[in-house]
């Protein structure tokens, strides 16, 4: 890859995470921060690497979507990771989405993948439903925290009581 072609990568997975998710959630729609223009009434910097936005002449942050959502398109991560005490670089991309949920009382949600590989979602456990459907899912404990690792395409279709407004028990 040609220095600085990670930035134009980066850039592409998060406008292709931004239309799965607007297309997913039915309101509003999904853009990448580095790019987003709010309302004057809310102009703070968003969260995560991708944010939905309400309205169109003068969008403000959709506060009712509950994820903090970061992004990562990175060769560096292996699947041997989730086996292994060495957990980087996901316990790092982990670690920048905490910090980024922490900062707009949102729940974090690490979205990644590499070269040839589906997408796939990180969250708390408790903030997932697997269902009996979902082609792969895997469960690990990383610093003591529970989370869970989905493909992109079953989480979107699990957890649609998100678009209802209601929470995971």
């Amino acid at each position: 890859m040609k220095p600085g072609g990670g930035k134009g990568k980066g850039a592409d997975f998060e406008m292709r995470i931004s239309r799965a998710f607007t297309a997913w959630w039915g309101q509003g729609k999904f853009v990448r921060t580095a790019n987003m223009q709010c309302s004057s009434h809310d102009s703070r910097l968003a969260h995560g690497d991708v944010a939905c936005l309400l309205g169109d002449k003068s969008p403000s942050l959709d506060h009712t979507f509950p994820f903090s959502i970061e992004c990562k398109n990175d060769e560096s991560f292996l699947f041997v990771h989730l086996f292994r005490k060495d957990t980087q670089p996901l316990l790092g991309w982990w670690n920048q989405a905490k910090r980024d949920a922490e900062l707009w009382d949102k729940q974090p949600m690490l979205v990644f993948t590499k070269n040839w590989y589906p997408d796939f979602v990180m969250t708390h456990l408790r903030d997932t439903i697997i269902g009996d459907n979902s082609t792969f899912h895997r469960y690990l404990m990383l610093n003591g925290e529970h989370l869970v690792i989905s493909l992109l395409q079953d989480w979107v279709v699990e957890n649609g009581h998100y678009k209802e407004g209601r929470n995971v028990a």
